[in-house]
Order: C-alpha cells, then structure tokens, then sequence
C-alpha cells in the first residue's frame, strides 16, 4: 500500500472515530433533556462524562463496602440530586 493509501485509511478512522463521538454526544444529550425535562448545555454532558469515568479504585472501595451509607445506589442518588439541586438553581 502506497502513502495515499495510508493517509485515506487514516483520515476514514479519524472522520468515524468524530462522527461516532458527535453521535454519543448527541444521543446522551437527548436522553438527559428527557430525564430532567428542561434544556441540557454541553458543558453538563461533559461535566456529567467526567464524573462517571470516576477512578476505578474509588469505584471498587465504594462496591465492595456494604455499610449502608455506602452503597453505590445511594452515592449516585445523592450526587444526582446535588447536581439537579445546584442545576435548578441556576
């Protein structure tokens, strides 16, 4: 395969790889707005992406202790809720 080749190969992968982000973006955007019933901005798709790709160690701790105050339901309950609370806020 020449360089052309190789330089199409690869700018097919980069335009799928933006597409398919594009597309994700979109797709949970949608189903936010449907969830909290008013506008979501980009910065809380972000802000809402970051938080869930929390450190797994942390993510581990938090399912492997199983005192009530700790049970991974309630910790994602009330993070939600502060975030929908400060959200309301605004």
């Amino acid at each position: 395969m020449d360089d052309s080749g190789i330089l199409l190969g690869l700018g097919s992968m980069v335009l799928i790889s933006a597409l398919g982000g594009w597309l994700a973006k979109r797709r949970m955007k949608r189903k936010l707005e449907e969830g909290l019933g008013h506008e979501v901005k980009d910065e809380d798709v972000t802000s809402i992406s970051a938080w869930m790709k929390a450190d797994d160690r942390v993510v581990e701790s938090v399912i492997n202790d199983n005192s009530v105050e700790h049970k991974v339901e309630n910790a994602m309950e009330g993070a939600f809720e502060s975030w929908v609370d400060r959200r309301d806020g605004d």
